[in-house]
Order: C-alpha cells, then structure tokens, then sequence
C-alpha cells in the first residue's frame, strides 16, 4: 500500500470507530446537581413572638426556590433545621439573625450551615421584626442550591 493509502485507511477505522466521548458519557454517572432536590421542614425555633413567622418564612422560601420540592419529612432528601439566632428591636428597627442546617434525613449527615442576617427600618415595629425575619431567612437559603449541590455525588 502506499502511504496514501495508509492515511485513508487510518482515517476511515477512526471515523468509523466509536466516539471515545460517547461511551465515557455512557459509563460516567448521572449526576444530580442540575435535578429537583426533595428537602423537609425539620424543627425551626426561635423567640416565642417570632416562631411562626420564622417556620413560614422558611416554608415559603423553600418553595419559591425553582430547584428544591417541600416534601413530607419521610419522602425527603434533606431536612432543614434552624433557629432564630438573634432578634432585637428598637424604636424603628429590627434586626435578626438566623441559622439553618441542611442534613441528609437519612443518616444526619449534616450537608451545610447557613446563615442570614436583616436589619429592617419601619415605623411599625412589629411589621419591622416580621420583614427582618424574613429577609434573614430569604438571605440564608440563597445558598441551599450550592449546599445540596456539593452533596448531589455523595447522597443515594
């Protein structure tokens, strides 16, 4: 054969041979980064004028994030449990401080710590300490995707 020929017939087996990237892609796993994540409402405590304000803060929140689904504890992935760390108010203020830890429902395995800090300025002081409640919150979940992204490899 010449070496023309040599170089048309080495250029045929690989166009014809499988795409190396295919079978990789075939034989890596499938990871859930990018997929729904299933999280429960685990306990949620805080200052007895705060608590509900606090446990829905944190359910509506859950909610609005376009990749996490508010299941009933037993179906869960995760469960989020958290605490109203701070809460003070002064004549036109409020200032509250939150903390939220994400764990496997599984096995306890704690996934990440989140927290959220809002200072709130409004004549009505109790609009003022629900709106920092809940601005705490909302600041803390911000970073759930990137907790349970971390551990799309490890759960399952």
């Amino acid at each position: 054969m010449t070496r023309h020929g040599w170089a048309l017939g080495a250029l045929l087996l690989v166009w014809m041979a499988p795409s190396g990237t295919q079978s990789q892609r075939a034989a890596e796993p499938i990871h859930r980064s990018d997929a729904r994540r299933t999280v429960a409402l685990g306990s949620l405590a805080g200052p007895s004028t705060a608590q509900l304000t606090f446990a829905r803060a944190v359910e509506t929140e859950l909610q609005a994030l376009q990749t996490i689904d508010v299941r009933p504890d037993e179906h869960a992935e995760f469960v989020v449990r958290g605490s109203v760390v701070r809460l003070t108010t002064g004549v036109e203020h409020s200032d509250c401080e939150v903390s939220l830890i994400i764990a496997e429902r599984r096995n306890g395995a704690i996934r990440g710590a989140l927290q959220g800090r809002a200072r709130v300025e409004d004549h009505n002081v109790w609009q003022a300490r629900q709106r920092s409640v809940e601005a705490a919150v909302r600041g803390a979940l911000r970073g759930l995707p990137d907790a349970l992204r971390g551990a799309a490899t490890t759960t399952r």
